[in-house]
């Protein structure tokens, strides 16, 4: 019942998952208990995190820690998703020094890249990127190859490199189509479309990231929702060369946010905030915050 939930979650039906956790849940609590609820605990916690229900997520995973179930890596990402990317840096870090069997790794590492991307610590998403790949290769696994191809693919993107990025994620793109994992699919999709922004192929990126949102709305992903609303909907005339973050950066920054409440808007730290306003500056010609905004408006990015 566990394992069913999670593969009604990865074809897309999150309600229907969501149900079949509770009920394996309340089959394995009944006296005297059987430690497999620990896993269904586990499970509804990541559903209620992926719809963004922060408090619900919470409470699951606390609950499957009383059954002998490791919340992590999920409480991690929940935390990340809360905003916290100090705990949830820590948190992974430790995470990652403890677990040691292959399968759980793989696991680890892929929230790793997640959470070290968000920290501004892009050597060492890399690391555990590079780590994922080889596991994945080791198991024979084609659910975790593709895992670790997107994250190939995200890490390039963020090391400023699209051109490298895109083989992977078409790559893995095919894979979870073939798999039909819609929430896997519009993730790389969104990967892809920073890729073609990077790339100057606005054309490309739209399509992209227009499928990814469609996509998320049928799931009920808000908060990956919300982190592709605030660019995707940017027209592609005028975003010149800057990338998803720099737009969603500069859109912030018009509003009159502080760069704190920036970093907090978006999940990221303030040292990667600073990052992309230098670079915003560079890539627009302008040198503070009132030439960006009025550059914002005068391009209808506002």
């Amino acid at each position: 019942m566990v394992y069913r939930a999670e593969v009604v979650q990865r074809h897309g039906d999150w309600p229907a998952a969501i149900d079949e956790s509770r009920r394996a849940r309340d089959r394995l609590a009944t006296a005297p208990g059987h430690p497999a609820t620990g896993l269904a605990l586990y499970r509804l916690g990541e559903l209620h995190r992926l719809r963004g229900e922060y408090d619900e997520a919470n409470a699951a995973y606390r609950e499957a820690n009383r059954w002998g179930r490791s919340p992590q890596p999920g409480l991690a990402l929940l935390r990340l998703g809360q905003g916290d990317i100090e705990a949830a840096t820590r948190t992974i870090r430790r995470v990652l020094g403890d677990t040691s069997e292959p399968g759980a790794r793989c696991e680890v590492l892929a929230a790793a890249v997640r959470i070290l991307l968000a920290a501004d610590d892009v050597d060492g998403a890399r690391r555990a990127s590079e780590e994922l790949t080889l596991l994945a290769v080791n198991l024979a696994a084609p659910f975790l190859q593709a895992i670790a191809e997107h994250y190939q693919g995200t890490v390039a993107v963020a090391q400023g490199q699209p051109a490298e990025g895109v083989g992977p994620l078409r790559s893995c793109l095919g894979a979870w189509l073939a798999f039909q994992a819609p929430h896997e699919e519009a993730l790389t999709r969104i990967e892809l479309g920073a890729a073609y922004l990077g790339l100057g192929d606005h054309d490309s990126a739209q399509l992209e990231l227009d499928t990814a949102r469609t996509l998320l709305v049928g799931l009920g992903a808000a908060p990956d929702l919300a982190q592709l609303d605030s660019a995707a909907s940017i027209p592609v005339a005028t975003r010149g060369d800057l990338s998803l973050r720099e737009l969603q950066v500069l859109r912030l920054l018009a509003t009159g946010q502080t760069n704190r409440s920036i970093a907090e808007s978006l999940y990221i730290s303030i040292r990667t905030v600073d990052r992309h306003m230098s670079n915003l500056y560079t890539k627009l010609g302008v040198s503070n915050r009132a030439a960006a905004t009025a550059h914002a408006y005068e391009h209808q990015l506002i």
